[in-house]
């Protein structure tokens, strides 16, 4: 009876092993059918720190910036690069409550958003698809009309059924007192910025050379480096 018993045992326990192999190949299955949003093959990235007390401004620390992703274009290999605040996957991460334009400033009415500050090559660099519109450009520069480029998934939530392409939002400065508006000139591919498991986010973009005053001290004038390799295999750069 006993010997029975332990048999029956083993049985119950290797079927539940069984199913529960069968469930995580599965599940891996289904994660690696999952597009991220971007084209991480041939992708390098780095963080990259400005010494405090060197760049005075944000004039200053923009330029730096700047330089680094010419010197980075430059180099034999590199298809493409660009600086940002931060890239997906990465334990860095900012957000801001959007209004867009016609809205209260209500709290109901604010749509929490990951904020990325960026150089214009992030989108050929990162290998994002563009859906409307355009990305940012060598022309968005300070004293120039603030814009944005936003996710498919903000602008399906800022502007329901609507071509969002040139409405407005406000953002990051400002508020119900002082509204700085920010039109969208872009719409780009959702990102799955908390890995193949995780939920969509809504997301934007603002040029590096607009960012406002204030973001350089939330990011302790750090950024994110990114460089597309030309022969698809970053250990190449």
């Amino acid at each position: 009876r006993l010997r029975g018993g332990l048999i029956v045992v083993e049985v119950a326990l290797a079927s539940a092993l069984l199913v529960g192999a069968g469930l995580l190949v599965r599940t891996a299955l289904y994660l690696g059918t999952v597009e991220p949003g971007f084209r991480p093959h041939g992708l390098l990235s780095a963080r990259l720190s400005l010494p405090p007390g060197v760049y005075d401004g944000p004039a200053a620390s923009s330029a730096a910036f700047e330089r680094v992703v010419s010197s980075l274009q430059a180099m034999p290999g590199v298809e493409a690069a660009a600086v940002v605040t931060s890239v997906p996957l990465s334990n860095w991460q900012a957000s801001n409550g959007l209004v867009p334009e016609g809205k209260t400033f209500d709290p109901e009415n604010r749509i929490n958003s990951l904020l990325r500050v960026t150089t214009p090559g992030y989108l050929q660099a990162m290998g994002l698809k563009l859906l409307q519109g355009r990305f940012i450009d060598a022309t968005d520069v300070a004293g120039s009309e603030r814009v944005m480029v936003v996710s498919r998934a903000l602008a399906k939530a800022a502007f329901p059924g609507q071509d969002p392409i040139g409405k407005r939002i406000d953002c990051c400065e400002g508020g119900p007192e002082h509204t700085v508006w920010k039109t969208v000139v872009g719409v780009v591919e959702d990102v799955h910025t908390e890995g193949p498991a995780g939920r969509i986010q809504p997301e934007f973009y603002l040029p590096l050379t607009q960012a406002p005053p204030l973001s350089w001290q939330w990011t302790q004038q750090t950024m994110s480096v990114v460089a597309r390799s030309s022969e698809g295999d970053a250990s190449r750069l």
